[in-house]
């Protein structure tokens, strides 16, 4: 064989494993959008908690906090009216990109305003936001809207049935990192390693679902699960050498997984953005077999229906602006945006590898503020005891109550000690940080929330952290009173 052939043979290869399909960059496109607004919708739940002035973290506070706040679209204004506008906006946005409309410049929007609102209040975000924002970084660089969207109707061109690039390359590193470097928490892990730390979190109220406590009666079966999930872990890799089905059967066992996640333990988002992620390996050979139904024709006309509903922009005296005709400046850009591309590549594998411990570097807290995240979930040392908070307020009157869940008083909150997963991490964050800022920032949120509700005002309030181990232990993470 020549060294021609060699080399030909190599390229193949290459573009068959890291090349994606438009088809399945078009699923992708549609499956993001709607995980971004899914996200959304869940989180109006507590919109004036968590990101308007009168909540848990003032814009000023927030600011004091972390500088990555400062880069957010939110530090303009923490009225509730704006931040409402925000969400619709983003919303309006995730739809776009549902039905591709105008994909490039929506997916940076989206990026733009998921990021923004991430960064307004850091303390709730959990590896679900950060892996949700990673995704919408390097779709950006992809032709997401080349198939099965209105720009795809409106386009003339000849359809691209195979993106090969260093965008793709990054796309599909970033989703195996996540699994490679959670891999390498649970193989430290003796817990992990020995098969107890499935049912010991299984037996957690504060993290599971209702099938979730009920699947914790059968501790042989969380066990199998649990040496499972680490055999599944460990070959992750694989992900990026399989082609064809076995790709496609690896990454839909991934799948299941998280959706079982998702139906089992209380994660937000964190499931669904993986199986988002995992769209990324559907091989070109998993559409081919798919045959068309009697869908496609409803389909069709919704497509017919969504792009004479879309106006259609141009300029320049009715031409839309055509700068493929600079050759010059198209080869500066490809170039630019393939070194920016690197760079990014890079400062992810680096952080990544540094929060594994096997690289130290000077940087690494600094860059971590911005892109990186340990990917550990539950590893190398997953929670034992059930943990809880509770708020202790006392009126002016004598009465104690709880300012959080505006009720009485009660110390053991169990099985639902938290009002959603967000309120937990918040928690979480607050108690570990021990930020004075923070927790004065608690303090106000509590006692303006429970005066605007009654008559009888705070004087003060305490905020407890109870972990359950056959007898309660309570310590208490929070204390202020409460201005006049």
């Amino acid at each position: 064989m020549e060294v021609s052939d060699i080399r030909e043979c190599l390229v193949d290869a290459v573009r068959h494993r890291l090349g994606i399909d438009t088809r399945t960059l078009a699923a992708f496109r549609v499956a993001l959008g709607v995980v971004v607004f899914v996200n959304l919708v869940a989180r109006t739940r507590d919109l004036a908690s968590f990101y308007t002035g009168s909540g848990v973290l003032p814009n000023a506070a927030v600011q004091e906090y972390t500088t990555l706040s400062r880069y957010s679209l939110y530090a303009l204004s923490d009225s509730v009216v704006y931040v409402g506008f925000l969400f619709a906006v983003t919303a309006a946005l995730a739809v776009a990109m549902v039905v591709g409309y105008r994909t490039r410049l929506t997916s940076i929007g989206v990026l733009v305003l998921v990021f923004s609102l991430n960064a307004r209040n850091p303390l709730v975000m959990n590896g679900g936001d950060a892996l949700l924002t990673r995704l919408l970084f390097w779709s950006v660089f992809l032709p997401l809207g080349a198939r099965w969207s209105v720009d795809a109707r409106r386009d003339s061109k000849d359809v691209t049935e195979r993106v090969t690039s260093l965008a793709t390359f990054a796309l599909l590193t970033q989703v195996v990192v996540v699994y490679v470097a959670n891999a390498v928490f649970k193989l430290r892990s003796g817990p992990w390693m020995s098969g107890e730390a499935v049912p010991e979190v299984f037996g957690l109220t504060a993290y599971t679902t209702a099938v979730g406590s009920f699947l914790a009666n059968f501790p042989e079966l969380l066990v199998a699960l649990n040496y499972a999930w680490v055999v599944l872990l460990v070959s992750s890799p694989l992900l990026l050498f399989l082609t064809g089905w076995r790709r496609a059967s690896l990454a839909a066992a991934f799948a299941v997984c998280h959706l079982g996640l998702f139906v089992t333990m209380n994660l937000t988002v964190f499931p669904l953005v993986s199986v988002v992620g995992l769209i990324v390996f559907t091989p070109s050979s998993v559409w081919d077999a798919c045959p068309r139904t009697r869908l496609y024709g409803p389909f069709r006309r919704f497509g017919d229906i969504v792009d004479r509903a879309l106006p259609r922009f141009r300029f320049t005296n009715g031409r839309s602006v055509n700068l493929s005709s600079d050759a010059p400046f198209q080869r500066w850009r490809r170039r630019a945006v393939s070194f920016l591309v690197a760079v990014c590549l890079v400062t992810v594998l680096v952080t990544n590898v540094s929060a594994m411990g096997y690289v130290e570097t000077e940087a690494t807290e600094q860059v971590e503020e911005y892109v990186g995240y340990k990917w550990s979930l539950f590893a190398p040392y997953p929670p034992t005891t059930d943990r809880w908070y509770v708020f202790h307020g006392e009126t002016a009157s004598g009465d104690v109550v709880d300012p959080l869940r505006l009720s009485p008083y009660e110390e053991d909150l169990r099985p639902d000690p938290y009002p959603n997963a967000r309120w937990r991490k918040y928690l979480g964050a607050v108690r570990s940080n021990d930020d004075a800022r923070i927790e004065q920032a608690l303090v106000g949120y509590l006692c303006q929330r429970w005066n605007r509700r009654n008559n009888d005002g705070l004087t003060g309030v305490k905020g407890y952290f109870v972990e359950y181990d056959g007898t309660a232990d309570k310590s208490t993470f929070l204390r202020g009173n409460c201005d006049p």
